[in-house]
């Protein structure tokens, strides 16, 4: 049985990433002015070895190789408990880190390490081609939600959807959608434990707002099935999402 109390304190969290952007565990300690080049020093040492990072903390990835485009987490609601803060909340059992192999993902030609994380200890990297459906992921049956957090904080301007008929994408393609919103980077996308269903949660910057509604674009095996724009607090509930998908 779902702990109520539980899935409402991740939803907590889940607004602070959203509303400052991607931190990470240890994110504190790292310089705002440290040097690019020691993170693709390391790139590159583990390109050729990835023996240069398995069994090192999660904390030691952040400080060597950065933030990673993509954090994700494998969320089993009955095993979180008191999380408070971001930092917790990264205390998850099961994360993955995916790192493009060149700083300028437009340039990375698809290439990018899978970093997997147990317990805070780097168990296995792997290539892939970036956000591939090749990659080979072990996601365990105790897995209730699936979290993709990405580290870049965009915003959907109000130009690409106030003068949307959001309901004509309902049953469409979501490629659709996306290309009308000119492809804009969501904030993260949250799957069921098969990643057949998702909700898209964008981050709107409405004009005389103070960002504080959220898009959530339902949908199947890439089938719209419904489109809501809500305030912040009540589009980050993540006993909605639970339900959504049983």
């Amino acid at each position: 049985m779902v702990n109520i109390s539980k899935v409402l304190t991740i939803n907590l969290i889940l607004f602070t990433f959203l509303s400052t952007g991607c931190s990470s565990k240890g994110v504190d300690s790292i310089k705002a002015t440290q040097d690019e080049a020691i993170y693709q020093k390391t790139m590159t040492k583990v390109q050729n070895n990835v023996n240069e990072i398995i069994g090192k903390e999660y904390e030691y990835v952040l400080e060597n190789m950065g933030h990673p485009y993509c954090t994700t987490y494998y969320i089993d609601i009955d095993k979180v408990n008191d999380i408070n803060s971001i930092e917790e909340f990264n205390s998850i059992e099961d994360i993955r880190l995916i790192y493009p192999k060149e700083a300028n993902v437009n340039k990375s030609k698809d290439s990018a390490l899978y970093i997997q994380i147990n317990n805070n200890i780097v168990k296995e990297v792997q290539t892939y081609e970036l956000l591939s459906n090749s990659e080979k992921e072990n996601i365990k049956s105790s897995v209730d939600i699936i979290v993709d957090i990405y580290n870049e904080n965009y915003s959907l301007s109000s130009d690409k959807f106030e003068n949307l008929d959001l309901n004509k994408y309902i049953e469409e393609e979501i490629e659709l959608f996306l290309k009308d919103i000119g492809n804009v980077k969501v904030n993260f996308d949250i799957y069921d434990n098969k990643r057949e269903k998702n909700i898209k949660v964008y981050l709107l910057n409405e004009v005389n707002s103070s960002n504080n509604k959220v898009m959530l674009v339902y949908n199947k095996l890439n089938k719209i099935e419904d489109i809501k724009i809500v305030d912040i607090n009540n589009g980050l509930n993540l006993l909605n999402y639970y339900s959504y998908f049983k």
